[in-house]
C-alpha cells in the first residue's frame, strides 16, 4: 500500500499545480505560436535609403512577334519618400524621384550628332517626353496592397493616373532595415509624353513603343 501512495502523490500534487494555474508545456507552445505570428513580418515607417535604392526604366520599339530589336533601358534616382508596413505587407506611402537624374545603360548609341547617350537623355527631358524643367519630380502615392499587388497613384508631368504594380517582393534587411522591389508598365501617352513619331529622323524612332517598362528596388529605414 505504500508504493500505491507513493505512486499517486506526485499526480495529485500535478493535479494541483494545473488547477493553481500553472502553465503546462501545451499551454507554452500555444503563447510561443502566438508570439511567432506577430514577429511574422516587418512593420512601421520606413525612410527610403536614396542611395541604395534605385528606378530601372525600360523603352523599345514596338514589338513584332513579341521580340523587340531596339530599344534603351536606364535607371533614375529616388529625392525622398517613405512607406508603411504592417506585418510585411505595405499599406501607404509616397515615394518621389527626381527626373533629372536619368541616365541610359544600354550600348545603343553612335558617336555622331544626336545619337549620342547625351542626345537622348536631352531629348527626353524635353517637351517631347517628360519635360523636366517643368516637372522636375515624378510621384508615386501608394493607396494599398491586395493578392501581393500594390496599388497607387503615379504623377507624371502633372498627370495622374493609377497603377498596379506586381511582383512585389518585400523582406528585412541587415539591421531590421526593409528590402521592396516591384515591376509595372506604364503608357507615356497618358502622361503627357506624346513624342510624335512622324516627325522622328530615325527610322527606328518612328516605331517607337508607348510602354515604358519600370522596376523599382528600394531600401528602407525606420
Amino acid at each position: 500500500m505504500k508504493s500505491i501512495k507513493f505512486f499517486f502523490a506526485p499526480a495529485a500534487v500535478g493535479m494541483m499545480l494545473v488547477s493553481c494555474g500553472e502553465q503546462t508545456p501545451a499551454d507554452s507552445a500555444a503563447e510561443t505560436a502566438t508570439t511567432e505570428t506577430a514577429k511574422e513580418g516587418l512593420s512601421g515607417e520606413f525612410s527610403i535609403d536614396q542611395n541604395n535604392s534605385v528606378v530601372n526604366w525600360e523603352g523599345n520599339m514596338v514589338a513584332i512577334g513579341g521580340v523587340s530589336l531596339y530599344g534603351h533601358n536606364g535607371t533614375i534616382q529616388f529625392s525622398e519618400g517613405s512607406v508603411t508596413l504592417e506585418n510585411g505587407k505595405i499599406t501607404s506611402g509616397s515615394v518621389v524621384v527626381d527626373m533629372s537624374t536619368i541616365r541610359p545603360l544600354d550600348d545603343n548609341y553612335e558617336d555622331k550628332d544626336g545619337r549620342r547617350a547625351e542626345d537622348l537623355v536631352a531629348h527626353l527631358s524635353s517637351d517631347d517626353f517628360f519635360n523636366v524643367e517643368e516637372h522636375p519630380n515624378a510621384r508615386l502615392d501608394i493607396t494599398g496592397m491586395e493578392d501581393g499587388k500594390l496599388m497607387g497613384d503615379l504623377t507624371v508631368r502633372g498627370n495622374t493616373n493609377a497603377v498596379t504594380i506586381d511582383k512585389i517582393k518585400v523582406k528585412e534587411g541587415e539591421d531590421g532595415t526593409m528590402m521592396a522591389s516591384g515591376e509595372f508598365t506604364i503608357d507615356r501617352q497618358k502622361y503627357g509624353a506624346k513624342f510624335s513619331m512622324a516627325n522622328a529622323m530615325d527610322v527606328r524612332d518612328k516605331i517607337l513603343s508607348d510602354d515604358i517598362k519600370l522596376a523599382f528596388e528600394v531600401k528602407g529605414a525606420k
